[in-house]
């Protein structure tokens, strides 16, 4: 609280002086480590929007400190804060579908990252962003969101934005590999029985999701991979073993004794 007043004081002190030598990065830097609620943020950019002259830049740095540093704890905490940051600050920029697109669709790749399902929403239905916008840098959106295990991400991305389980395929099955490391359970039983991806898929680059989920200790994953994708005690032996070896450097001994009982590999098995 006290360093929050402090910043506010100090921006009210330069408006008093008609000319300020603050630089904008300065000022921006103050703005985002000092606004915990959307009426502070504000009231500040009403400071800001005093102290200088070209406001349209200034703001537009702002607004990206705002989204990438994500100093506010809740900013889109329910459907109304999310409409009307988007309505009261970015729309005095965006004035065309190309606005909405700026930066290879970076505010509907960030809000898939963050979980903000309330933003794509706003973004599909005010803007009319469609499947190839959530498509950008090869499905950016949906492998991001699998890799923050955001299933009501990808549940709106297949039903509302019209992505095919060939978009869940992107970059060898990234968005399957990458869940499977982070043990993210519920996003592969998404990606199983709603986009459909199979045993194939889950093979991808030389079983990778079998072999991150054994390194991070997730026995459910390896339990889901065996018994739903039929993965075998052969896609365990890829690389020499190297599931094994992964979960004995990590100390994961619950892994070990389910490969062992399981999927019937032992340590004499391990070179």
């Amino acid at each position: 609280m006290f360093r929050k007043r402090k910043a506010t004081t100090q921006l009210r002190s330069d408006v008093s002086q008609k000319e300020s030598k603050l630089d904008p990065d300065s000022i921006c830097t103050s703005l985002l480590y000092s606004v915990d609620s959307l009426l502070e943020y504000d009231a500040m950019m009403i400071i800001l929007e005093q102290l200088y002259r070209d406001w349209n830049e200034l703001k537009k740095g702002c607004l990206y400190r705002f989204f990438r540093t994500q100093q506010l704890p809740t900013p889109f905490q329910t459907p109304w804060q999310a409409r009307r940051l988007y309505r009261d600050y970015i729309e005095r920029d965006w004035k065309t579908l190309e606005d909405a697109r700026a930066n290879n669709n970076q505010a509907l790749r960030l809000a898939a990252r963050r979980g903000q399902v309330e933003i794509l929403e706003y973004l599909h239905d005010v803007w009319g962003l469609r499947a190839e916008d959530a498509r950008a840098q090869n499905n950016f959106a949906l492998r991001e969101a699998a890799l923050q295990g955001h299933v009501d991400v990808l549940e709106h991305l297949h039903d509302v934005w019209g992505l095919t389980s060939e978009d869940a395929r992107a970059k060898n099955n990234e968005a399957l590999r990458r869940a499977a490391g982070f043990g993210h359970l519920n996003v592969l039983e998404h990606l199983h029985d709603v986009w459909e991806l199979t045993s194939e898929d889950a093979r991808a680059n030389n079983n990778d999701a079998l072999r991150q989920a054994a390194g991070s200790g997730h026995v459910n994953v390896l339990e889901y991979l065996h018994d739903v994708w039929e993965l075998t005690p052969e896609d365990a032996r890829t690389y020499d073993n190297q599931a094994w070896q992964m979960a004995q450097f990590q100390g994961h001994e619950e892994v070990l004794d389910y490969l062992q009982d399981v999927w019937g590999i032992h340590a004499e098995d391990v070179r």
